[in-house]
């Protein structure tokens, strides 16, 4: 090769290496504009959006709100020990624990708090437990208990049948829902945007699935003797039971019908049906949908919910219940319904130490 090809090809490796190198250093520059972008979305995001709870324990936004208000799992929720003042055990799940509100603001609390010193309130609830976790809470709370209990709180939701359900118990996404979801435990950003999508696309299977264990007739029936078990339970260790159900608590629709309608007609009304049937005198039967009233629309229902992809009971929604437990009670029961042809048993308020002293 002469001279003046050697220069040529000179030539065309600097121009080849010269275009590879500004292909580079574009590249990177997109993937930093890229970075700088994402950066400053999310530091607007820890700025402008709120810690929030989810609902289902995901996403640093759910963990930040839990951080400032932890849940209320089993513990007791009015000062001092029971002595000999009546004891009120609250058993249930999330909706007895409070996510989504700060602890002062649940059911429970309320309740011990416009009762004052004469009652001594616990909660034994656990986010998720279904009937048979709460049959197993229920007892051991009664086995470690020094102290009688005069009433149990049992808060009931539409997934307490899901250890019967044939559909998903838990989520599982993909590939990229695997990696959204690692990412929504750090960022706000893709917290606030992923965690809408995953709930609708795994909330519609795990909720038909409990919607088809309450129509089948021998799982429901199985369901119905575990309620009994549990009612058993605390009857034997002399307790009253109010029985505190609540409907799904969210606008969509299932089969054509509203969550929160179905909820009325697949179990609320055979389980109230069947309480009533059994229940002894002192029980009581609280519907929580009857309470809210007709099916709320979008933006009503935004009233009784903790927030927007939270679907517990908002702040307002525990007020409303504990309102309710209160003046059962204290004998002026209002929207609950005691029990048939029993008259409700008025728990004895331990009179103030004063008093006692006196006599």
């Amino acid at each position: 090769m002469n001279a003046a090809g050697r220069d040529r090809a000179d030539g065309g490796r600097r121009s080849r290496r010269a275009r590879l190198r500004g292909w580079i250093v574009n590249l990177l520059l997109v993937v930093l504009s890229i970075a700088i972008t994402c950066l400053a979305c999310e530091g607007i995001a820890r700025l402008a959006i709120a810690p929030r709870s989810s609902g289902i324990g995901l996403g640093i936004l759910d963990a930040r709100f839990h951080a400032r208000h932890p849940v209320r799992g089993a513990e007791p929720v009015s000062a001092g020990g029971p002595g000999d003042r009546p004891r009120i055990l609250f058993l249930g799940d999330s909706f007895t624990e409070g996510q989504g509100v700060d602890p002062a603001q649940t059911f429970p609390a309320r309740v011990a708090a416009a009762l004052g010193d004469g009652y001594a309130v616990e909660t034994s609830a656990r986010s998720g437990a279904d009937t048979r976790d709460e049959r197993a809470l229920l007892a051991s709370v009664l086995l470690r208990s020094r102290s009688p209990t005069a009433l149990v709180v049992h808060q009931y939701f539409g997934n307490d049948i899901a250890y019967l359900s044939s559909g998903p118990q838990v989520p599982r996404p993909g590939w990229l829902g695997r990696q959204l979801l690692a990412l929504s435990e750090v960022s706000y950003l893709a917290d606030y945007l992923y965690q809408p999508i995953f709930l609708r696309s795994f909330g519609p299977a795990y909720v038909k699935g409990l919607f088809r264990a309450y129509r089948d007739d021998r799982r429901l029936a199985t369901h119905l003797r575990d309620l009994d078990q549990l009612w058993t339970t605390a009857r034997g260790a002399g307790s009253a039971v109010l029985f505190v159900v609540f409907p799904f608590l969210n606008s969509h629709v299932l089969e054509g019908v509203p969550l929160f309608e179905l909820s009325r007609q697949a179990y609320i009304a055979p389980l109230a049906d069947h309480f009533l049937a059994t229940c002894r005198p002192g029980d009581g039967l609280l519907d929580v949908a009857a309470l809210i009233g007709a099916q709320p629309d979008a933006a009503e229902m935004s009233r009784w919910t903790a927030n927007a992809v939270d679907p517990h009971p908002s702040a307002a929604l525990h007020a409303l219940v504990a309102q309710q437990i209160v003046a059962f009670v204290t004998g002026r029961p209002d929207r609950v319904v005691a029990c048939p042809r029993q008259a409700p048993v008025r728990l004895r308020r331990s009179p103030p130490a004063s008093d006692r002293g006196a006599s």
